[in-house]
């Protein structure tokens, strides 16, 4: 199970570096271009990492839960 709790956190971390790598690029575009209102595109990555990070915390949880119920 500490296996499982290490792969999730690495996956967290990675969704966090590249949360952190999206949010400083679309703060660059948004003082570059203030005059201009376009709908931010939410790339494929920032997608797959984010699930990436989901399925982090899922294993975490049941890193927890499943020794408690053995």
């Amino acid at each position: 199970m500490d296996i499982v709790s290490d792969v999730g956190s690495i996956l967290i971390c990675i969704d966090l570096a590249m949360f952190l790598h999206f949010n400083k690029s679309m703060a660059s575009i948004k003082m570059k271009g203030t005059s201009q209102q376009s709908p931010v595109q939410v790339s494929t990555v920032e997608k797959v990492s984010r699930k990436l990070g989901h399925l982090g915390i899922m294993l975490i949880i049941c890193s927890w839960i499943v020794p408690k119920l053995a």
